[in-house]
């Protein structure tokens, strides 16, 4: 037969208790109480003391209604499957989809992953494959990586330098592969390209010193000098200009 301890209380505003700890009676008894709350059927862990006291729950499960199997750490109505609250917010309360609440009013809140200098770290997120999107710290290196469809593809270098299809960006912004601007594209400092290049507006028309070509090709300077200068490295003589 099954063998089954039961504490019950008088009534049903009574609460159940188990005691746990030593030097019980004394100035310095260190208990904790676990409890049956006889109003809202809970179940709470609690430091001890003579006298009832809601302030000193630490932990708090739920019994029914739709926060059923709730836990709460520092609440005692938790509002999401583990709700942490260091006091309340007074913001916007969870979702049903949002199973882990973390609930602070004037201090920030983190997540906390604590390791060695050699570990990865991180959030992994998965359907029928474990892994496949994953947003993880690299130690051995000090790299912020993001994945998609079980692939990296996304980087943030030790150095800050940001890679885009590529691991080792040697710039702040390294992209390998295809790109799409719908808006400007303002570059403060040197362009420089390493393959073809094409700057087209929308009508198909090309401008260099001016945001509103013409034709195919317009070159304008705004001033007397050469609109269009070819011309050999380090000479200043022009094999070809085109003035305005």
């Amino acid at each position: 037969e099954d063998v089954r301890v039961e504490i019950r209380a008088g009534g049903s505003s009574k609460h159940a208790v188990l005691k746990v700890g030593s030097t019980y009676g004394t100035a310095n008894e260190k208990l904790w109480d676990i409890l049956s709350n006889g109003d809202t059927g809970t179940l709470q862990i609690r430091a001890a003391n003579d006298v009832y006291d809601s302030a000193s729950i630490a932990m708090t499960i739920t019994r029914s209604g739709a926060t059923a199997g709730n836990v709460g750490i520092g609440i005692t109505a938790p509002l999401s499957k583990l709700h942490v609250q260091e006091a309340s917010s007074g913001g916007a309360a969870p979702l049903d989809q949002d199973k882990l609440t973390i609930e602070s009013d004037d201090t920030d809140n983190f997540l906390y992953f604590r390791g060695t200098a050699t570990q990865n770290q991180g959030l992994i997120f998965g359907d029928g494959t474990r892994g496949m999107g994953n947003i993880y710290y690299a130690h051995n290196g000090d790299s912020m990586r993001f994945a998609t469809n079980n692939s990296e593809a996304m980087r943030i270098t030790s150095t800050g330098n940001v890679g885009i299809g590529t691991t080792s960006p040697g710039t702040l912004l390294g992209v390998h592969g295809s790109g799409l601007f719908s808006s400007n594209l303002t570059v403060g400092g040197t362009l420089t390209a390493t393959s073809t290049v094409l700057l087209a507006t929308t009508a198909g028309n090309v401008g260099i010193g001016t945001t509103s070509p013409y034709g195919l090709l317009s070159v304008e300077s705004g001033t007397e000098v050469a609109s269009f200068w070819v011309g050999n490295t380090g000479s200043s003589t022009p094999s070809l200009a085109v003035r305005g």
